[in-house]
């Protein structure tokens, strides 16, 4: 079984740089890697420095960081986006996202929109009293974005082997 990493190498996906599609509202280029239905799943880098203002989505999606690092902007609070660290993001939560390296992220989620596509997702503007910088990291006691973080795609897919 190949894990995403092969997979991604298979498909002929550059390991670093732009990637073919353009996202609407966002510095960001994407990668299609599943569309079913109302399902879909996305490849998406963002450059050192690229943004995605803030915005809701109709749908749930999980953010997993397979490279890079940068922060959430999760309901008006930063948190850090972290390699190997996968976020829940519920349907219609305001949340950004800001790559402080190159940042390379596996979206997954259902009413999926294609990344070009201007219903992909819809930009709110931030609350007046709010400073969303990025210089702060959230803390303790806080409500951000539900976490998880997986040892290695090879262990979680042995795992699945047994």
């Amino acid at each position: 079984m190949l894990n995403l990493l092969q997979a991604v190498s298979i498909l002929d996906i550059p390991q670093h740089g732009r990637l073919p599609v353009r996202m609407h509202t966002s510095d960001g280029t994407a990668y299609r890697l599943v569309k079913h239905g109302s399902f879909g799943s996305d490849l998406i880098r963002f450059p050192a420095g690229g943004c995605v203002p803030d915005h809701t989505h109709v749908g749930d999606h999980i953010l997993y960081v397979l490279g890079g690092s940068g922060f959430v902007d999760y309901d008006g609070e930063p948190w850090p986006l972290e390699e190997g660290v996968i976020y829940l993001i519920p349907g219609m939560i305001r949340h950004a996202i800001r790559a402080t390296t190159e940042l390379t992220l596996l979206a997954i989620g259902n009413e999926h929109r294609d990344a070009a596509a201007e219903d992909r997702l819809n930009v709110v503007a931030k609350p007046a009293t709010h400073n969303s910088g990025f210089e702060t990291v959230g803390g303790a006691g806080r409500g951000g974005p539900p976490t998880f973080r997986a040892a290695s795609i090879d262990q979680l897919l042995a795992n699945d082997e047994d």
